[in-house]
């Protein structure tokens, strides 16, 4: 039985991509922050309310944090479980493509899915502990089973895009309905198909979304009244129209970025367009059209708004795919697909290897280990000048001190009253050494404690100034761990 290479070649991407999830430490910030929230669901029973550091976390609804919480539940606490929903999603993705891709002519499926897994977004993001991937494939799974519904299929795949669309709603909220509702318009408008637009408000489509989208919503706004404004404020308004969440970047951002997840496959797309060609009927999908407006309506979209990021783009790329793999035909040499997509691999592997080093990953990984190798994981903890989500992920502790700034997560539990964080240096000072100073059996000698301290690249000088700070108190800092931006200190030798 063979198995050409145009089947097997990006499933290797895939597992490129499973290898650096299994391999790589946990990033800051994102990747140490979900993995926490998810750990403390399964370590605390509440999977209502996400916390971080047992502080109410809602900036993002918890429909990915339950699949790590799962993931967990399984293999345990470990990056490779927090990372499973994407790396799964991931899969999913090719798949979904790949069943899409059947109507094309011959070569057009391999094209699409090989132009999907190395796609260096999608590649990058299924490996990491983020949601928009897990977005990405409710939202394409919604996109592909409504599509076929508009054209008469049968009433389950209403239902199956209206539980996609749902559980969307649950990974990052209003996005997961407008961006697909969006693209399924316009595309039925293209087509000339009024009327199929009227059953996308069809009882079919919507009753299995709003059955297994809203429920959590009530029940957390009934847990906690202040979050609706929250919600509809901060995490809807804001990142439309302002730039509070700090992402702003110029109009033309997502058409470079889209040029750049795709690249080099839209190179004869490029020059066939400069030249006036198209591609011949015979080697377009009968669904070109809501390719291309599925690829190109999200960059249009999040192009308006003042706040972006990468992640944001990821549901075109399915679009782009299909779109592109026009392009690729069975005519085309499919040596030369071959080779683009082994060198592609060869500089994703190569990649790998260069960042897999922890300081260039950006994680806390080497102290947490220095920490555990010590047994001093239970050790009093404070971090100080900055906040690293993964060393709680990492120790398996929910009650680590903050000893300011404040951690961005803990911004609404900020605005309702509920935590407080030293805004001034010496408040901050004092408060680290009250926690390094503890003496719980009285016994007069300060409990076992340890001081992250962070941001010592932009403020060198706390490196020197906090043990000065402690000793002038009558207590000794032993410096543990130094990497370039931050420095492990204990009370005690380590």
């Amino acid at each position: 039985m063979r198995f050409p290479a145009s089947r097997w070649l990006p499933w290797l991407f895939w597992l490129l991509a499973a290898a650096a999830a299994l391999l790589r430490p946990l990033a800051e910030p994102d990747e140490g922050r979900y993995g926490e929230v998810a750990r403390e669901m399964l370590a605390g029973g509440d999977f209502l309310l996400p916390r971080l550091n047992d502080v109410v976390y809602p900036d993002k609804p918890p429909g990915a944090h339950w699949l790590m919480a799962a993931g967990m539940a399984v293999l345990g606490p470990g990056a490779l479980a927090v990372r499973l929903p994407a790396l799964l999603a991931f899969a999913a993705l090719l798949a979904l493509v790949a069943r899409q891709a059947r109507a094309g002519p011959p070569g057009f499926a391999a094209a699409a899915v090989l132009v999907t897994a190395s796609s260096p977004l999608l590649w990058f993001l299924g490996q990491l502990a983020t949601l928009d991937l897990v977005l990405t494939a409710c939202e394409s799974a919604a996109i592909l089973c409504a599509w076929r519904w508009l054209h008469g299929a049968p009433s389950w795949t209403a239902a199956a895009a209206g539980v996609a669309l749902g559980y969307g709603f649950l990974v990052k909220g209003p996005v997961a309905w407008a961006l697909p509702l969006l693209i399924l318009a316009a595309a039925a408008l293209w087509e000339r198909r009024g009327r199929a637009l009227g059953r996308l408000l069809h009882p079919a489509l919507w009753a299995p979304m709003l059955a297994v989208g809203l429920p959590w919503y009530v029940l957390a706004w009934r847990a906690d009244p202040a979050l609706l404004g929250f919600w509809v404020f901060r995490e809807t308004l804001d990142r439309v129209s302002s730039a509070t969440h700090a992402r702003t970047q110029p109009l033309w951002y997502f058409p470079a970025l889209a040029l750049a997840a795709t690249f080099p496959w839209w190179l004869p797309a490029g020059a066939a367009r400069l030249r006036g060609r198209k591609p011949p009927a015979d080697q377009r999908h009968p669904d070109a059209r809501l390719h291309l407006v599925w690829a190109w309506l999200p960059v249009v979209v999040f192009s308006l708004p003042a706040s972006k990021q990468p992640g944001y783009l990821a549901p075109a790329i399915p679009g782009f795919a299909l779109w592109l793999a026009g392009w690729w035909h069975e005519r085309a040499p499919l040596r030369r697909r071959h080779l683009v997509g082994a060198l592609l691999l060869l500089g994703y592997a190569a990649l790998l290897l260069l960042v897999r080093d922890p300081e260039r990953a950006r994680s806390d990984d080497p102290f947490a280990r220095a920490l555990r190798a010590a047994g001093a994981e239970r050790w009093n903890g404070v971090q100080l000048m900055g906040w690293s989500y993964g060393l709680g992920f990492r120790l398996q502790r929910d009650d680590l001190v903050a000893a300011g700034p404040i951690p961005p997560a803990w911004r609404y539990a900020e605005q309702q009253g509920r935590v407080r964080a030293p805004r001034a240096l010496a408040g901050r000072y004092a408060l680290s050494f009250e926690v390094l100073s503890r003496d719980a059996d009285g016994d007069g000698a300060p409990d076992p404690g340890f001081v992250l301290l962070h941001q010592l690249e932009d403020e060198p000088q706390h490196f020197h100034d906090f043990p000065e700070y402690c000793r002038a108190r009558g207590l000794g800092l032993h410096l543990w761990l130094r990497t370039g931006d931050a420095a492990l200190f204990s009370n005690r030798p380590p």
